[in-house]
């Protein structure tokens, strides 16, 4: 059927969505009614786990085997995709509805270089086609570097990438954005969104948009829903719901706004658990390029270090260098005041662990939580046999505020805030002395960050963990001792996170801080 002009965005009714069978059967979405018109943002918000997610993969037909999504009616643009092939599904995405994804890293292949892969999408000379785009989105190391794969770039960067490849040249009837700021600092975020919103406006495309940044919902959409544990729980304008909310968990999602209380520790003059002393990376071939430029960085037991910066500025690379997952193209890293070869690095799990800023992705979605942490520690030696790691995951699991019965569970059941958790507890399975967290929390509402973040605060005092947090967000740097800022692969600024953050000197620091707590649009 081909799609009116004049047709609804989106008319969806009764959609529920279930994962796993019989007794272990979990409804994550409970009769939801959706409708977008053209030209229109409905944002959708909710805690983790109140099923934003779901209803993002439903909207694009994308099953799973844990999962059924069931309608009693869906048109996107006056098309009927109620209960259609995947054929004609195959068809609809990329034409009818776009995806503007969460995690950018599984939209890209690791082995190909983003100017091939950009060609895929938009068609041939694409960054000559939509270079002012490009600029418009920060991207201008793409237009420099066009060769260069992937992982040469920044989380900030790749997100913004696949943000242009979903929207450049398109004119779809519904644009699903899922999460489409979750990794960016907020300077950045703020210039993603205009071009998004500006794509969108141009088409004449309606648009979902799923988020728990209550900022960005009140700045651009014209009519907000509420979720909780699945069902929608108010609705209407969003000015309207923003200044007068009726529900309690509106009202708990707008006011969650308190820090969270990791301790200061007092700290110490000892040797630092891990250390990297001047490390530098760069990429390219013909002409290098600088990610990182002579940083160095302690990180000692009970101490939380932060590590903050604009999107590109270095901080991934950092975290990467320091747990072996790169090699640096200069400087070294030190345990125990040890220098230790990068490939040696990976094998001191019990050492230093790295937490990814997207833990989903490395999960098997067809096996439960209990195959992925016993698992991991048959491939890290340890535990004495399967009923000994068992009771292990339990106890990790535990500690991160976690119950038995997600062993049985699989990823695509959990929310973004269990999955970060599940990410930490896999980490402490070899009791190691360090953590390197990257942007664990950046996907998740307030609600949650704290949650995690307090969960940290309890395995740093009880295991006397060293904690490395990488964060664009300066609110949550505030549970930091000591506070480092990035730019340009630059340290710019440093010293105790009180200080800093009461008192910046540098511009970075400043625009940061500007553009993290400047005023509410609602």
């Amino acid at each position: 059927m081909p799609t009116s002009a004049c047709s609804p965005a989106l008319e969806l009714r009764g959609l529920v969505v279930r994962y796993g069978s019989g007794s272990a059967q979990l409804e994550a979405v409970r009769s939801v009614d959706l409708d977008v018109a053209a030209d229109e943002v409905v944002a959708v918000v909710g805690a983790s786990g109140s099923g934003k997610s779901s209803i993002c993969r439903a909207l694009l037909g994308l099953s799973t085997t844990s999962g059924q999504a069931t309608a009693s009616r869906l048109l996107i643009g006056g098309q009927d995709l109620t209960d259609v092939s995947q054929h004609k599904w195959n068809v609809a995405r990329g034409s009818s509805v776009v995806l503007v994804p969460q995690h950018a890293g599984r939209s890209l292949v690791p082995s190909v270089s983003v100017g091939k892969q950009l060609t895929w999408y938009l068609g041939e000379q694409p960054l000559q086609r939509y270079e002012s785009e490009f600029v418009e989105l920060g991207l201008e190391a793409v237009l420099d570097r066009p060769g260069d794969l992937p992982q040469q770039f920044s989380g900030g960067q790749l997100h913004r990438l696949v943000l242009a490849m979903a929207t450049l040249g398109r004119s779809p009837a519904l644009i699903v954005a899922d999460e489409p700021t979750g990794s960016l600092d907020a300077s950045v975020a703020r210039t993603t969104i205009e071009l998004l919103d500006t794509q969108r406006s141009r088409s004449g495309a309606g648009m979902v948009l799923v988020t728990h940044d209550l900022e960005l919902a009140g700045a651009i959409a014209h009519k907000v829903v509420v979720l909780d544990s699945g069902e929608v729980v108010e609705s209407g304008a969003t000015s309207e719901v923003f200044s007068n909310p009726s529900h309690e968990r509106t009202k708990a999602l707008l006011g969650a706004t308190s820090s969270p209380t990791l301790a200061v520790s007092s700290g110490s003059d000892a040797v630092p658990v891990v250390a990297g002393r001047l490390l530098c990376r760069s990429h390219g071939m013909e002409s290098e390029v600088k990610a990182l430029g002579g940083v160095s960085i302690e990180l000692h037991s009970q101490r939380l270090v932060a590590v903050v910066g604009p999107s590109g500025s270095g901080k991934s690379t950092l975290a990467r260098l320091l747990c072996g997952a790169d090699v640096p193209t200069s400087g070294s890293v030190e345990v125990d005041g040890r220098f230790v070869e990068p490939q040696e690095l990976t094998k001191l799990s019990s050492v230093i662990q790295l937490v990814v800023q997207d833990p989903r992705g490395a999960l098997n979605p067809r096996r439960s939580i209990a195959h992925a942490l016993v698992q991991a520690q048959r491939v890290q030696g340890v535990g004495r046999d399967r009923e000994d790691r068992i009771s292990r995951a339990r106890d990790v699991l535990k500690a991160v505020g976690l119950g038995e019965e997600f062993l049985t569970r699989k990823p695509r059941a959990l929310s973004g805030g269990e999955i970060a958790r599940v990410a930490i507890a896999r980490a402490l399975l070899p009791e190691p002395r360090a953590l390197v967290l990257d942007e664990p929390t950046s996907a998740l509402d307030r609600e949650i960050q704290v949650q995690v973040l307090d969960a940290l605060s309890a395995i740093r005092e009880k295991r006397e963990i060293a904690i490395m947090l990488v964060t664009h967000d300066l609110e949550l740097a505030l549970v930091a001792d000591h506070l480092m800022v990035l730019d340009a692969g630059q340290v710019v600024e440093e010293g105790l996170a009180a200080e800093v953050l009461a008192n910046p000197s540098h511009q970075v620091t400043k625009d940061l801080l500007a553009g993290r707590f400047g005023a509410s649009p609602y």
